[in-house]
C-alpha cells in the first residue's frame, strides 16, 4: 500500500471510523486535525499518519455544516 501524503484542508478519518475531521498541519510528522463533536464543540488533535485515511468524493456522503445558534451576519 502507497503511504499516504496528507495537506492541510484535506478531510480524513480514523482507519477505525469516527468523525470526518479536516487536516489543519502537519508537525513533527504527525498529522494535526480539527472536527466539530457532538454539541457542534471545536476539537483537535494529533495523529500519526498511518491511523488515518483520506476521505475521498466517493466515500465522503453528504457533510453537516453545524449551524450556530446565534447569526450575526446580516445579508
Amino acid at each position: 500500500m502507497a503511504e499516504e501524503q496528507f495537506k492541510s484542508g484535506d478531510v480524513v478519518q480514523l482507519r477505525s471510523g469516527g468523525p470526518k475531521m479536516t487536516v489543519n498541519d502537519i508537525v513533527s510528522g504527525r498529522v494535526e486535525c480539527m472536527w466539530f463533536s457532538e454539541g457542534n464543540k471545536l476539537e483537535n488533535g494529533r495523529f500519526n499518519k498511518e491511523a488515518l485515511k483520506l476521505v475521498t468524493k466517493s466515500n465522503s456522503g453528504p457533510v453537516a455544516i453545524p449551524v450556530s445558534s446565534r447569526s450575526s451576519n446580516q445579508y
